[in-house]
């Protein structure tokens, strides 16, 4: 085996599928052809090469080791991938081409409906809305998503993975069951607090507590009220102005490119496809305004600067691989610049009123609560590998959590692929960590300090080469302990 070369088609298999993404979510193609670029490299899916890479893993020691590791779990995920890859295509697909009605008849996109539920204040427009989504979700999408859930466990077991949670243990290293313990005591010790703010802000929109329901809770985290602070031909300006005071170039010398054109099917939400790390990056937006469009793009963007600032001569593990809550932090770094206060009223609104702050933070916490319930569901989701009873549990976790009632249909559409939703939690608590070091070190207007953006640039070189315990370890910091968390969040909401 030539495991250079295994290196160099694994590249560039990530490389084809990431331009394939971009062109498709940016709007320049109608549909995602993955199949066939799964097909060009079905030799990355051998089941021969998987187990030598295995070998040579359970002998090396070192960089090495870390770098097999990062490159096995790579194989293995790709080999599922390849054996979903038509099922994949599919579920993408029909989800781009599906339709729903508006309650006056009219047809608008499955994923725009989304967009509409979002800004619609009649609360029964809302509910139409959305149980006309929910319907299309449970005749049309979920079939699919079944078939795969079934399929993907049939090929995990024939890997000699009990389950996706063995697998994904065994693969990243990370303990899901005390993660997602110690989240449960996050859920405990934040109760009150959100409970007392959801009920406040419910009764502000004569929303019946005992009846409020999923889309209730979206549309009060949208904030609609706050988006005239946020003007969409605005935001490039903002974001220039902050990267250049901490002397970061928001184009990495040419690497990251800013597609801003308007089309007809472009995403309505901003993404990042690092198509060839570090040297073609692009970040997909059409600026619309309002703090959530603001939130979103700064998300992106964090993304996008630490994969336009990776060390080129890294190997291709520590730029492509590894553990992704690293660039899920760095991402969340930024978007979390609009809560803070400093940041705000420095460069986006002087006068903005507290009362955006508390519900930003209310909006944080709730994001929180529903990725810890997702974490416990998905593992009782797994657990087992069946689909019997996990849609009433779905609904049964999350409603609890949020308080409110959440519909049994989207019980695998809210399912992220190999526990995507630990790395959301850890890359969370790892960037309350990056925020409180930045702060004490560089003061409170961070976000304009030459010497935070020369730090933020160090860190993002080394690619992933670190995981996120190990870059907390750097900040003198032990991950999971989540006091900053919660601090900055009592700190902000009432």
């Amino acid at each position: 085996m030539d495991l250079d070369l295994v290196r160099q088609r694994a590249e560039k298999l990530l490389n084809e599928l990431d331009r394939e993404f971009y062109l498709a979510g940016s709007g320049q193609k109608d549909q995602v052809d993955i199949g066939e670029i799964y097909e060009k490299y079905s030799d990355l899916a051998d089941r021969k090469l998987l187990d030598e890479v295995r070998e040579m893993l359970e002998a090396a020691e070192g960089e090495e080791r870390k770098r097999l590791s990062y490159l096995y779990e790579f194989l293995v995920l790709n080999y599922l991938g390849h054996s979903t890859r038509k099922r994949d295509e599919e579920f993408l697909n029909r989800e781009a081409s599906l339709k729903v009605k508006t309650p006056e008849g009219e047809e608008v996109s499955f994923r725009y409906a989304e967009v509409l539920l979002l800004n619609e204040d009649d609360r029964d427009r809302r509910d139409a809305i959305d149980s006309a989504r929910e319907k299309a979700l449970a005749e049309e999408l979920n079939p699919i998503l079944e078939a795969r859930f079934r399929e993907l466990n049939d090929s995990m077991r024939e890997l000699g993975f009990s389950n996706c949670v063995e697998l994904v243990e065994s693969l990243s290293g990370i303990d899901l069951v005390p993660l997602r313990d110690r989240l449960g005591g996050f859920l405990a010790e934040t109760e009150e607090l959100y409970h007392r703010n959801l009920k406040e802000y419910l009764l502000s929109k004569d929303i019946p507590l005992d009846d409020a329901k999923r889309h209730d809770l979206r549309y009060l985290m949208r904030g609609r009220g706050f988006d005239s602070y946020f003007r969409g031909d605005r935001l490039i300006e903002i974001t220039k102005r902050y990267l250049s005071a901490m002397g970061i170039d928001m184009y990495a010398g040419g690497n990251v490119r800013y597609d801003l054109e308007e089309r007809e099917k472009k995403s309505p939400r901003a993404f990042c496809s690092p198509i060839r790390v570090p040297d073609e990056v692009v970040l997909v937006i059409m600026p619309k305004g309002g703090a959530e469009d603001y939130k979103t793009f700064l998300h992106e963007l964090g993304h996008a600067l630490h994969y336009g600032h990776v060390d080129r001569e890294l190997p291709f593990e520590f730029k492509y691989l590894g553990d992704n809550s690293v660039t899920e932090a760095f991402a969340m770094l930024f978007d979390h610049l609009p809560l803070n206060p400093a940041w705000v009223r420095e460069l986006v609104a002087p006068g903005i009123p507290d009362e955006y702050i508390r519900h930003s933070w209310f909006t944080q916490l709730a994001m929180l609560r529903r990725y810890s319930a997702k974490l416990d569901y998905e593992l009782a989701l797994h657990g087992d590998g069946s689909l019997e009873g996990k849609a009433p549990l779905y609904s049964e976790k999350l409603s609890s959590a949020l308080h409110v009632k959440y519909p049994e249909t989207s019980y695998l559409y809210d399912v992220d692929d190999f526990f995507y939703c630990a790395r959301y939690l850890r890359a969370w608590i790892l960037e309350s960590h990056l925020s409180s070091y930045l702060e004490e070190k560089y003061g409170e207007k961070w976000f304009l300090n030459e010497d935070a953006g020369r730090f933020l640039v160090g860190l993002w070189r080394l690619g992933q080469k670190l995981d996120a315990a190990e870059i907390a370890g750097e900040l003198g910091r032990e991950l999971y302990d989540l006091g900053p968390m919660v601090e900055r969040i009592r700190r902000y909401l009432p």
